[in-house]
């Protein structure tokens, strides 16, 4: 699987966090302390940003970090849930024990005994978008908005951006699975406005003489959003603007 150079969860294989099967069969076996029928854990770590191009220049970028560990414990019909930002294996213990809470006045099961599962690798790339250098990345925002600027005369503004992710799952369960899994995101977005043309304008004085419809029919080119073209007639009451189709 495809794995983040410089984004990698302490959980994850060669992690430094120390996080294996033998402190999961342990968070699991405190999970199950009172009695629950099922109990299962789910790590996630998740890096991400996004970079937004407007007007010749970058207007955002944002990049963050969040990580933490879910715990979940059934008994019958009923489920304990515990969550944690601290993965220092107290921090999981206190977890793990209010989990279990749901569950009392049951018999603690046997210790679980955890097997690494193999998945299919779905996400298999080069490299990961969130590696690639910022610089490269605002020249390709660059090149999209000029690419929709050049689409028509009639677009003036061409707002370029995407938002990249990468997640990282560790889930093990009291029925013995244990699995790792990576899993990257890119949204890439370009979103071209349309204008009023200058022949359009200078014929809007003659037209408004004649008291047309106040509302412009006049379509937007095509991949562009539709746009609300409205111009105001001296002959009537203003009208509730209609969607220019």
């Amino acid at each position: 699987m495809t794995r983040s150079q410089a984004y990698r969860a302490p959980f994850g294989p060669g992690g430094d966090g120390g996080i294996d099967a033998a402190v999961c069969e342990r968070l699991l076996s405190v999970a199950l302390s009172r009695g629950g029928n099922y109990a299962d854990l789910f790590f996630e770590y998740r890096a991400g940003g996004g970079l937004s191009y407007d007007e010749g220049i970058l207007k955002s970028a944002s990049r963050g970090v969040s990580m933490g560990l879910g715990v979940r414990v059934q008994r019958g019909d009923a489920t304990g849930y515990a969550y944690t930002e601290d993965l220092t294996w107290e921090s999981m213990r206190r977890a793990a024990e209010t989990a279990a809470q749901i569950a009392t006045g049951g018999t603690a099961v046997e210790k679980v005994a955890l097997v690494d599962r193999s998945i299919p690798h779905r996400y298999e790339l080069p490299a990961v978008s969130i590696d690639v250098p910022g610089a490269d990345k605002r020249a390709f925002l660059e090149r999209a908005s000029a690419a929709a600027l050049a689409y028509d005369p009639l677009i003036i503004k061409a707002e370029a951006s995407f938002a990249e992710e990468i997640r990282e799952v560790l889930i093990a369960t009291s029925d013995g699975t244990m699995v790792f899994d990576v899993q990257p995101l890119l949204r890439f977005a370009s979103a071209p406005s349309p204008s009023v043309t200058a022949s359009a304008r200078r014929a809007a004085p003659a037209a408004e003489a004649a008291c047309p419809s106040p509302i412009s029919t006049t379509a937007p080119p095509r991949s562009t959003p539709a746009r609300l073209l409205v111009r105001p007639s001296p002959c009537s009451a203003p009208s509730t603007p209609l969607l220019a189709r």
